[in-house]
């Protein structure tokens, strides 16, 4: 390391992007594009070490939750406090159970204010990102230890559609599925999940059952652009687990600049 140089250790979970360079004969290329620190960055202009991990990959690997995503992030730990929501712990920087937390949680970039974003199902992702702290500059007091963001499936132009239906033990039963509906200059997306079981942990004394795995969710996307230049993303999601409701709402706004190619990135 060159004196008067400082590297910010870091981790993002997030989406690679193909790309393919014309001036070299059509050979693919792989550029990874940032954007937890809130703009669109190369990997090469960002002094930081990063992970792919997309949403395909976390539906390959069965990741439904932040709790079971932990595996797969060096440094995270995720720990369930029941009617207190989750204890998310990054890099040893933990919350310790008080009002105010030391991971901020991010659903499309909405900050939650409370934890239960480990406790909620992941359905429909494109990616996680994971940012180690301290990030109190870009993402505030509550930022120490680092900050988690969900970004979701926006609508796409092309018709679309998908389920998928899975059966176990304990009578188990989960399905989740999408469909996506474009128009001319508007798409919606619709993504459900749901599951239901009698939980694999019996008390022997009355026969009562408990961990069952009762969730349900929905999320509706809708994309506008009235022009080229500009493309509105408005998203609500509602997510029920035991009797516990979770409601995230998002608006996002584009304009040209941001949908064109990053400061360092192929053209692709």
């Amino acid at each position: 390391m060159q004196p008067g140089r400082l590297a910010l250790p870091a981790l993002f979970l997030l989406l690679a992007a193909p790309c393919q360079s014309a001036a070299d004969g059509g050979a693919a290329l792989e550029e990874i594009i940032v954007t937890a620190r809130k703009v669109p960055e190369a990997i090469s202009r960002v002094p930081m070490s990063l992970q792919a991990l997309t949403g395909n990959s976390l539906d390959r690997r069965d990741l439904s939750s932040l709790y079971d995503l932990q595996m797969e992030v060096p440094g995270l730990v995720v720990n369930n406090r029941g009617m207190f929501g989750a204890g998310i712990a990054l890099r040893g920087v933990t919350d310790e159970g008080g009002g105010s937390l030391a991971i901020a949680p991010h659903i499309n970039g909405v900050y939650l204010g409370r934890s239960n974003l480990a406790l909620a199902r992941l359905f429909d992702v494109e990616r996680v990102e994971v940012l180690k702290g301290p990030q109190g500059t870009l993402y505030g007091r509550n930022a120490t230890g680092g900050s988690i963001n969900v970004v979701t499936r926006a609508p796409e132009p092309e018709y679309s559609a998908a389920v998928e239906a899975a059966f176990g033990t304990f009578n188990a039963a989960r399905v989740k599925g999408y469909v996506n509906l474009p128009a001319e200059k508007l798409a919606a997306r619709i993504a459900v999940v749901g599951s239901d079981s009698d939980g694999y942990i019996r008390n022997s004394i009355d026969d009562r059952r408990f961990a069952a795995e009762d969730y349900a969710g929905a999320r509706i996307s809708l994309r506008v652009q009235p022009s080229a230049a500009l493309t509105i993303d408005v998203t609500a999601q509602r997510a029920i687990r035991h009797g516990r409701t979770l409601d995230v709402t998002s608006a996002t706004l584009l304009t040209e600049s941001a949908l064109a190619h990053p400061d360092g990135a192929a053209n692709c």
